[in-house]
């Protein structure tokens, strides 16, 4: 019997908006890249093999760190990389064009069992972890949290989201500050929801 298991990646394009078309950099923006990246991987960019990156991912890599930061189309070469992988493990996939919670254009796909695949055989599940943590996954991670990317989030969420999701907070009891980012407060809306049950604050974050 075959699996009936889908499962499905997204990685928002939030940095088409926010200028990033490359004309090579400064010293400055690649040293920030890679100390960042560096942080957020927990290795050193050319220590990426021996992590487990492929030569692809590697390259990308390399490449955002001379220009400074890493833009839609190395999202999309990433991505491109683990739908091969997929393809050559015979594992089925699907491109699914969306729009992410900021309303900007989305990359994402899903991929499922291989056709034949046995109840209780999970295998394949596994191949498609490799390809995803080999090629895509740890590249669209550092993009989304990358201080470009985080900062057009921020400025989403204080033109469109903060006052009335704080209001909803406080007149419930949960306190928050002006200081507090998009992440503090939709921990707090996380967190209110495992006390109680309501969800009213944290649909209004994803309304």
């Amino acid at each position: 019997m075959r699996r009936g298991i889908t499962a499905t990646c997204a990685v928002a394009v939030v940095l088409a908006v926010a200028g990033c078309a490359r004309d090579g950099g400064d010293a400055n923006d690649s040293g920030d890249f890679t100390a960042f990246a560096e942080s957020y991987l927990g290795f050193a960019i050319e220590d990426g093999k021996e992590n487990g990156l492929s030569d692809g991912a590697l390259e990308i890599l390399e490449r955002a760190s001379v220009e400074g930061e890493l833009t839609p189309a190395d999202v999309h070469d990433a991505i491109e990389l683990t739908l091969e992988c997929f393809g050559d493990a015979g594992i089925p996939y699907q491109r699914v064009a969306g729009v992410s919670l900021t309303g900007l254009p989305e990359e994402s796909f899903t991929f499922a069992a291989p056709p034949g695949t046995e109840d209780g055989d999970m295998r394949w599940f596994d191949v498609a972890d490799v390809c995803q943590s080999a090629n895509s996954m740890l590249i669209t991670g550092l993009y989304e949290n990358q201080p470009a990317a985080v900062a057009v989030r921020e400025d989403w969420f204080d033109a469109s989201r903060r006052d009335e999701v704080s209001q909803c907070l406080g007149d419930r009891g949960v306190t928050t500050s002006e200081s507090d980012g998009f992440d503090e407060i939709l921990n707090a809306a996380k967190t209110y929801l495992d006390q109680t049950g309501n969800s009213s604050c944290l649909d209004l974050i994803f309304d």
